[in-house]
């Protein structure tokens, strides 16, 4: 099938007047440091600092912590200048990168993403609204899967063992001091006053990966803060293979698994539980491990060797967990902080103050056009949504600045063929307004009738 030209791309609908989302909204008191740590994962932290161009939000810096595998992020940051505020960490310890970027950060609230995720354009702003109050010490939003429409998390509590539990709604009520279950934040949507950051002595270095941010909150929420756990500030996380999961997510490295459950729950759980029951928490979270390693050794995944190395590294993290619950925090030290960061240093946007939203639809699956023309849009510094049909699976994914709603071959619903596009523009429009939309020609009257049928035309 030949490639229509551009002739046959017309406009769906424009929209003009004000935006209802400003740039420059809530910009008054908060002054973000956006910190992303970094290791392995040069092409990944090259989209999360592209998407990061535009945000709607302006007055934020950008702080990158790189670790030490030498995979080109460290020439590719020295490459950026004065762009951002770049540290180097010699360990592979998330926490200890963190706290690199406190001390580098010079906003008043330091927001936290890891670096195979990428935030929608209104992620600051809308964490920006809830710091109106005084006595909000963390705000985090909603985290999606790496598909990109279901959710890793949207609302979640930890008790004082470290286990998870998913809740269907914000609980500000688990929020005071000594709750034996409170709010909790993933570590790749999450910010906090850095000045409560700073009170409580920042991250705590014992946790090289894993609890680490669960840990910060439990702190938080125990100081008298309250904790903000937002329905939107969405945040797409990709899953990135890492020192720890492979690229089918298989975990590799248990010990800082098995190490710091037994840390945290003998850090936090002291005053609720006897260490007994504490330790055999700890114990069953290993047998835990062993039917996983033993199921993906039957699988294929792992090998005998692999399941003789979590036999090894499952009694060293019982044992260090044990150890190390005796010894004094890892806390960030008083003497780093202030001793990196310097003045606030603003990042540079790639949106332009009037950037509007807009969406092209490329359903001719062989035809390129108008995705192409997306492209061009995105990087005229505009809010771009292309809606596509071209892999297996529907899903959502951020490209050379444009957002891609693919809605996957042949995968329409019983609701016919425009099913998944509809569904792809109300995703779309519950999250920001849309003010013009573009197609092939031969597409326009169905489209129309979408967006007419939702109040969108």
């Amino acid at each position: 099938m030949s490639s229509p030209s551009t002739e046959t791309i017309c406009c769906l609908f424009e929209r003009g007047g004000e935006h209802p989302i400003s740039p420059i909204d809530y910009e008054g008191g908060v002054s973000f440091s956006v910190v992303i740590c970094t290791d392995n994962r040069l092409d990944c932290l090259k989209r999360a600092i592209s998407s990061l161009r535009y945000q709607t939000y302006r007055n934020f810096e950008l702080c990158v912590i790189a670790g030490p595998t030498e995979d080109g992020t460290h020439a590719f940051l020295r490459d950026l200048g004065g762009q951002l505020k770049i540290a180097d960490c010699p360990e592979r310890n998330l926490s200890r990168s963190r706290n690199m970027g406190i001390s580098l950060a010079a906003g008043n609230v330091v927001a936290f993403i890891d670096d195979d995720a990428v935030p929608e354009a209104e992620w600051l702003t809308q964490l920006a609204r809830s710091y109106d109050d005084p006595r909000v010490g963390a705000v985090g939003g909603v985290v999606h899967d790496h598909i990109g429409i279901d959710y890793q998390a949207r609302f979640v509590s930890v008790d004082r063992l470290g286990r998870p539990r998913e809740e269907t709604r914000p609980t500000p009520e688990l929020n005071f001091p000594g709750s034996l279950q409170f709010p909790h934040l993933l570590g790749t949507n999450c910010s906090f006053r850095r000045s409560a950051l700073l009170e409580i002595g920042g991250f705590d270095e014992v946790y090289e990966y894993f609890l680490d941010e669960t840990d910060v909150c439990c702190r938080i929420n125990d100081a008298g803060y309250r904790i903000v756990q937002r329905p939107d500030a969405f945040v797409h996380h990709k899953y990135a293979p890492s020192a720890l999961r492979d690229e089918k997510r298989v975990i590799r490295d248990w010990y800082p698994l098995i190490k710091n459950r037994l840390y945290f729950g003998l850090r936090h759980a002291s005053g609720f539980l006897h260490p007994n029951d504490i330790v055999e928490a700890a114990l069953a979270d290993k047998a835990f491990w062993k039917r996983d390693v033993a199921e993906n050794v039957r699988r294929g995944s792992l090998t005998a060797a692999d399941a003789q190395r979590f036999r090894e590294q499952a009694d060293a993290g019982i044992e260090a967990g044990l150890r190390l619950s005796t010894e004094e925090p890892r806390l960030l030290k008083a003497e780093a902080v202030g001793t990196h960061g310097g003045d606030f240093q603003p990042f540079v946007p790639a949106s332009s103050n009037d950037a509007r939203a807009v969406i092209y639809f490329d359903l001719a699956r062989e035809d390129g056009e108008v995705l192409a023309r997306a492209r061009e849009a995105a990087a005229g510094r505009q809010h771009v949504h292309a809606v596509v049909r071209r892999s297996g699976a529907p899903s959502v994914d951020f490209e050379d600045g444009t957002w891609i709603h693919d809605l996957g071959r042949n995968r329409e619903s019983e609701g016919g063929e425009y099913a998944g596009v509809r569904a792809a523009i109300q995703r779309i429009i519950s999250r920001r307004r849309v003010d013009r939309a573009y197609c092939h020609a031969s597409r326009r009257t169905a489209l129309k009738d979408i967006f007419t049928s939702i109040g969108e035309a």
